[in-house]
């Protein structure tokens, strides 16, 4: 019996767990550095819905694009030659996010290079993810 109780008292607070503490991370790089954008369940409270039934996101795309890429330019001397090279909304719990990708500028003198696309997170209401710099360890 003493057991079963335990159990159930388990059960509920799995079901009751504190959603102010739960979060999504984007990670991107470049440079020797991993960016890790992060969403709170915080910053989604305070974001507007795309509900069922609406056409278009609260947030236009062609302003996620124009605050991503504002937001590159405070990262990167260099944004200005950066190529915007999409862009995806997404769902993060029962919210959406803009991921809006960029491709880095090939090094002078190379005619061929491998990258990846550097995504910035744009959440509807115009605020971008939280990012956290660190340095980029390959294993």
């Amino acid at each position: 019996m003493k057991q079963a109780l335990l159990l159930a008292c388990i059960l509920f607070n799995f079901g009751f767990t504190d959603k102010s503490q739960a979060k999504a991370t984007f990670s991107s790089y470049h440079g020797g550095k991993r960016y890790d954008f992060e969403v709170t369940a915080e910053q989604l409270t305070n974001c507007p819905a795309w509900v069922e039934g609406q056409e278009n996101p609260p947030l236009p795309a062609r302003r996620a694009i124009e605050i991503a890429t504002n937001y590159l330019s405070k990262l990167f001397l260099d944004a200005e030659k950066w190529e915007m090279s999409g862009f995806s909304v997404i769902p993060v719990g029962e919210k959406w996010v803009y991921l809006v990708h960029f491709i880095e500028p090939p090094p002078e003198n190379v005619s061929e290079h491998l990258t990846t696309e550097f995504k910035i997170v744009v959440l509807m209401n115009g605020e971008v993810g939280r990012v956290k710099v660190s340095p980029w360890k390959l294993s």
